[in-house]
Formats: structure tokens, C-alpha cells, sequence
């Protein structure tokens, strides 16, 4: 029996993901500001060593089964196997090298972002158990992230699109995701409001409309609508600024 998750957040996503994927052998998770700060940019080492070993001993994960990617806003996307397993658990150097999104078969080898307003898009495929996770910020989807994850995961397990199911979990709403007049040309037109002068993206929309793009239906996407700023819960850059404590995004096939 899988434990209980330890929060909303984990507990709102469980019950959206049990019930999309029925009875498949995947974990996803989402952190709580109560749980401390999960990032190595963020927090002393010790302390967020100590944060992440305690938050994962709640669903019985060991630090060393994680794997963490080493964030840069970008497009890439890594596969990673066993022989990645603990990198970035322990320090940021080690972890997977400027890679945004990252897919894996192995199992019991958690996929580990970080997160203050970016938005985890929980991956899977039942084809192979393939697990994915990607790290959504404004400039990684402008750079179709969300687009290369499944492109890049068709290409390297040969899956078929019908067999994808994607999450969209703790992010900006487009409520509070306000952008500068100099960078809104780059979203697409129906994903913006304007009000008062001031324009609002959003971020959820646009990835929907990207998996749609690649031939994804409705129906294989679920969109939480969790906002990390309107909630108090949630770490948010946009609320806290420097002393944000950015959350862990996490899935896992056992």
C-alpha cells in the first residue's frame, strides 16, 4: 500500500492521478513550504539535505533513490537509468547537467525539480512505464519544452501517442502571472488578458495547447489549477521574492 501523502498539494494531486491512470504502480508529489526549502540555490546544504531526507522518508523514498535535474530555464531533456540515481541529492554539481525535463524506466528512481511558480508537468506513458517530469517556467515553454518532452520521449522509447497521460500540478495561475508589454508577442494570443493595461499569460493554457499541437487529446491531460502565489501553502517567487524556499516535483514508477 502506497503511504499517504503529507499535504493539499500531494493529496490533490494523488486523487487526480489515481484516478487517471486507475491501478499503474506511479507516485507523483508536490512539496509544501512547511516541508522547507528543497533547493541548493535557496537554502544551506545542510539544511536542505535535512529537508529533502524528511520530506521523501513520509512516502518511504531514500535520498539516494532521487534524481535531480540542474535547472537553467531551458529546453533540454534528459533520459536518465540507474546509473544516475542520487545525482544532485546530495549537491547541485552532481545533478543532471542544464536539463529542464527528464523521462526514466527505471524503477524506484524518483525525478526529482524544484519549483516557486514554474509549473511541473507530471509525465507517463503505459506502453513502457516511462515516467517524465519537466520544469515549465515562461522561457522553457516559449522554448516548447512541453512539446520536446513528448516529441523526445516518442523518439527515444517508441511509444505512440495514445498512450501518454500528462499532469499539470502547483504553478502561476493566470491570474497573477503578469508579463511586461516588451515580452507578451511571445505568447500565443488566446492565452493572454489584458486588464488595466497590464497582461496576464496563461502558462497552463499554453502548455495544453503545445501537447495539443503534438496530437495529444483532452482527454490525456489534467490540469490541476493549483496556484503557488494565490496560496499560502505553496512557495511562490512572484509573493516572496529572495526569501522564497522553492517546493520538490516528483514522480516515480515502483
Amino acid at each position: 500500500m502506497s503511504p499517504m501523502p503529507n499535504s493539499k498539494a500531494s493529496l490533490n494531486l494523488s486523487i487526480h492521478w489515481k484516478n487517471f491512470i486507475q491501478n499503474d504502480p506511479i507516485q507523483v508529489g508536490f512539496s509544501s513550504i512547511s516541508d522547507g526549502c528543497m533547493s541548493f540555490y535557496r537554502g544551506k546544504k545542510e539544511q536542505v539535505i535535512q529537508n529533502r531526507e524528511s520530506y521523501f522518508s513520509k512516502f518511504y523514498i531514500q535520498l539516494k533513490d532521487t534524481c535531480w535535474a540542474s535547472l537553467v530555464h531551458g529546453d533540454q531533456v534528459a533520459f536518465v537509468q540507474e546509473t544516475d540515481r542520487s545525482k544532485g541529492a546530495l549537491s547541485n554539481p552532481t545533478a543532471i547537467s542544464k536539463t529542464d525535463g527528464m523521462w526514466t524506466t527505471t524503477k524506484n528512481l524518483t525525478l526529482c525539480t524544484t519549483h516557486a511558480d514554474c509549473i511541473p508537468m507530471y509525465c507517463y506513458s503505459s506502453e513502457n512505464s516511462a515516467v517524465g517530469i519537466a520544469h515549465c517556467g515562461w522561457r522553457s515553454i516559449v522554448k516548447k519544452l512541453p512539446e520536446k518532452m513528448i516529441l523526445k520521449a516518442i523518439e527515444h522509447f517508441h511509444c505512440t501517442l495514445p498512450s501518454f497521460r500528462i499532469l499539470l500540478g502547483v504553478g502561476i495561475c493566470s491570474n497573477c502571472f503578469e508579463v511586461s508589454k516588451e515580452i507578451v508577442h511571445l505568447f500565443p494570443e488566446n492565452t493572454i488578458t489584458i486588464i488595466d493595461e497590464k497582461y496576464f499569460v496563461d502558462l497552463n493554457l499554453c502548455i495544453t495547447q503545445q501537447l495539443q499541437n503534438v496530437g495529444l487529446d483532452n482527454s490525456q491531460i489534467i490540469v490541476t489549477n493549483l496556484c503557488s502565489r494565490c496560496s499560502s501553502e505553496y512557495p511562490s517567487y512572484r509573493r516572496d521574492r529572495e526569501k522564497v524556499q522553492p517546493a520538490v516535483a516528483w514522480i516515480r514508477t515502483y
